[in-house]
């Protein structure tokens, strides 16, 4: 960065001789001359973005769960673990065992 900044050299010259694109050049201009908490800020909000799409995607899945076996809730294991069984495929085993309330080592030995 000190041959852009303070040498003035060329970007796609010191682009070129580093083997790097000229928009990754400027990228990381542009993050050296953000202030420190910037930084740290954007460090802990990507941070915060990946925990709430993990948690979303889990949301989602039980949802998904729930609308394909609504009726299950107030039945029996057995027909729980049926389910559970039927639908391993397309979802986790955890998260039906945790929405439908059902063991996962109960399920486990059971099947």
């Amino acid at each position: 960065m000190a041959q852009v900044g303070d040498l003035d050299y060329a970007v796609w010259k010191v682009a070129d001789r580093l083997g790097i694109s000229i928009k990754l050049l400027y990228t990381w201009k542009a993050q050296l001359s953000m202030p420190t908490k910037v930084l740290l800020d954007e460090a802990a909000l990507s941070s915060e973005l990946r925990q709430t799409r993990k948690e979303l995607a889990r949301v989602t899945e039980e949802r998904n769960i729930l609308k394909k076996g609504n009726r299950l809730l107030v039945t029996r294991v057995p027909v729980k673990h049926a389910f559970i069984r039927i639908h391993r495929v397309r979802f986790s085993m955890r998260a039906m065992c945790r929405v439908l309330k059902v063991h996962f080592s109960g399920f486990l030995f059971v099947a």
